[in-house]
């Protein structure tokens, strides 16, 4: 298994490497290409991820709480059943991804795109999502426990609809 914990891997070509169980938390991950890369079981807890490219790239059960993973591409990722507890998500490309049952409390997502994502039993409890798009968003709850306390300003909702200013928990 790979131990990455703490390392500086910015910029790095980590494209297609299977990297399962790997420990990678508090790395420096900055602007790296892990794009097709098997991230299964890994730990990224509190690393750097800003503008790294994981499209296309399995995350399954990957631990990414307090991640920065602003302006990051993960289009085509597959994030089913990954912890995104208060992660940075600000600006990030999250099209076609899979988010099943996946955990995103407390996530900013400010201007993020989910267009076409897979937010089956997505937890988006607290999250921040102002001017996100989801657009074509498939399996989207609008409201209950999975948008409890969620911050809904300006979202382009999966039917095309924009949400109200002041919508908390669901799209007005």
């Amino acid at each position: 298994e790979v131990d990455w914990e703490g390392c500086n891997l910015s910029d790095a070509n980590l494209s297609e490497l299977d990297l399962t169980r790997a420990n990678m938390g508090g790395a420096n991950l900055s602007g790296a290409n892990l794009s097709g890369a098997n991230l299964t079981n890994a730990i990224l807890t509190g690393a750097n991820l800003s503008e790294v490219n994981l499209s296309d790239a399995n995350l399954y059960y990957t631990r990414l709480n307090d991640a920065n993973l602003s302006d990051a591409n993960l289009s085509g990722a597959n994030l089913n059943r990954t912890d995104l507890k208060d992660v940075n998500l600000t600006g990030a490309n999250l099209s076609e991804t899979n988010l099943q049952a996946a955990t995103l409390t407390r996530v900013n997502l400010i201007d993020a795109n989910l267009t076409g994502a897979n937010l089956d039993s997505t937890i988006l409890t607290d999250a921040n999502l102002r001017n996100a798009n989801l657009s074509r968003a498939k399996n989207l709850r609008g409201g209950g426990e999975y948008l409890r306390g969620a911050k809904l300003s300006g979202v382009t909702w999966a039917d095309g609809k924009i949400c109200a200013a002041e919508s908390v928990g669901t799209c007005d």
